[in-house]
């Protein structure tokens, strides 16, 4: 959120949740929420990503990278 309130526009905003989003998707870590909630309901996720913690500038700077073609168009 603090992150947000200092970009320039709602628009850079918006498509920079989308990216975030989109590679979650693709990555298969919101799949394996999806799966260890809902699906299995064994409330165990088996992540790939480190822990938050543990997580560097580069990764969050790479979820976070235009998606060229699959940008989202405002």
């Amino acid at each position: 959120i603090r992150r947000v309130r200092a970009a320039p526009s709602i628009e850079n905003a918006l498509k920079e949740e989308y990216r975030f989003t989109y590679r979650s998707m693709s990555d298969g870590e919101f799949v394996e929420g999806v799966r260890a909630q809902i699906i299995d309901k064994d409330r165990n996720p088996q992540w790939r990503t480190a822990p938050l913690e543990q997580v560097t500038p580069e990764q969050i700077a790479a979820m976070l990278a235009p998606l060229g073609e699959t940008e989202l168009v405002l």
